[in-house]
């Protein structure tokens, strides 16, 4: 009878000690969850959407160098809210910026070339850095659709820079809205990816 009543308050014991030791551990759990530091938090979802971001540019399946930069602008707008982009590369022949595609592009003339140094385009070319611009002027430039005529007032320019950190592109998109602060980090994940896909077809 003793051994009978040890067993089962054993048993109850160790029961009671496995509760104790799941509650511990949801609180400690929710505790650390709770108290995390927001930054933490902020930097831990930048990180996410890059990848994300990253992933689905190195999912792209286009052997045509020109089909994929227009995949590449289409993929951004649809993912940013952009409403006109245009996808520059530097010939190396004579290190001029020229148009390779487009989106929603709204002249008929073909966009300016540029070289390092000239322009907006080329001074983000020359310092390998992002800009970004708002509040733009309605001359600056114009979009059309089958809803009308929009001006939008925001400009990112995002540098393509390959491993040796020269710039060997330059992407420049429109938007109706503010861009996110951190948008113009996205030019990095742009640039693993296409430096990918040029090594991969031989570029």
């Amino acid at each position: 009878m003793c051994i009978l009543v040890y067993i089962f308050s054993t048993k109850k014991s160790n029961k009671l000690t496995q509760e104790s030791l799941k509650n511990q551990t949801e609180y400690i759990t929710q505790s650390n969850s709770d108290n995390e530091d927001p930054k933490l938090l902020s930097l831990n979802n930048e990180i996410s959407i890059k990848n994300q971001l990253y992933n689905k540019l190195k999912g792209i399946s286009e052997s045509d160098s020109i089909k994929y930069c227009e995949k590449v602008l289409f993929l951004i707008a649809k993912e940013y809210n952009i409403v006109s982009g245009l996808f520059y590369l530097k010939n190396p022949s004579d290190n001029i910026f020229r148009t390779i595609s487009s989106y929603a592009f709204p002249f008929i003339e073909q966009p300016i070339e540029f070289t390092e140094g000239d322009g907006m385009s080329g001074q983000v070319a020359k310092n390998k850095k992002p800009i970004v611009l708002g509040n733009l002027n309605n001359q600056y430039f114009s979009t059309f659709s089958g809803l009308g005529t929009g001006l939008p007032k925001h400009l990112a320019i995002l540098p393509i820079l390959n491993h040796q950190n020269e710039c060997v592109g330059i992407i420049e998109l429109a938007a109706f809205k503010q861009f996110e602060p951190d948008f113009e980090q996205i030019s990095e994940e742009i640039s693993k990816a296409f430096i990918e896909y040029l090594s991969i077809q031989n570029v």
